[in-house]
Parts: structure tokens; sequence; C-alpha cells
């Protein structure tokens, strides 16, 4: 059986609390593991800020975004203010950050030119 991980994110403590196999009944704020890790073998969670490269149709570029789940296509994804792709498809992906605690990453980059 694949092991389930979860966090959940304490704004009192502004701490996350990690859980394995279970879901805690008494927050709002879950995020899954999505299944893989960052180049430094680190978790990836939702809620994650990333960075990484993306090569599409001859068009290599790097990204920052969020970790987001879409629904929708079933799949979970690296989004940004500009574009959305599946998470799958991001080479060399490192967290840099989370929602909650580093939500400037995701500031655009021409506000801070």
């Amino acid at each position: 059986m694949a092991l389930l991980k979860f966090r959940a994110w304490d704004a009192k403590t502004q701490s996350f609390t990690m859980f394995e196999n279970k879901l805690p009944a008494h927050t709002a704020n879950i995020m899954q593991m999505v299944g893989m890790q960052d180049a430094s073998k680190q978790d990836v969670y939702e809620g994650d800020i990333c960075k990484g490269n993306i090569n599409i149709a001859c068009v290599n570029k790097e990204m920052v975004g969020e970790v987001v789940y879409n629904q929708s296509n079933g799949r979970y994804e690296l989004k940004n203010s500009e574009s959305a792709v599946s998470l799958h498809i991001v080479t060399s992906l490192n967290v840099i950050g989370n929602i909650h605690q580093n939500a400037d990453l995701l500031e655009p980059l021409e506000a801070s030119a």
C-alpha cells in the first residue's frame, strides 16, 4: 500500500503538522504530498513554491510557481500568473518555499525589476 502523506498549516503557531495515512479532522489547510521529490530528495506538497525548467516545443525556460491540483485535468501542476504546466514535465524541480511562509516568491518578476 502506498504511503499517503499530508501536512496541515497552523496559522496560530505558523508551522506545519505532518500526518501519514490519515487526515486530521481539526484543520482546513491540508496539503497532500504529490508523490514525487525535488532534485534534493525533498517531498513535494500542494502549496509548495517550486522552481524548475520547462521544455515544450523547442522553448526552454525557467518557471517559478505554486504546486496545485487541477481537478478538471486530474493532475498536479506548477502554476503562476502566466501559465500552468503538468508537474511531471518540469525538470530540475526544486522546492524553494511554500504559500504560507513565502508567498512573495510568487510575485511577478517584472515587479522586482
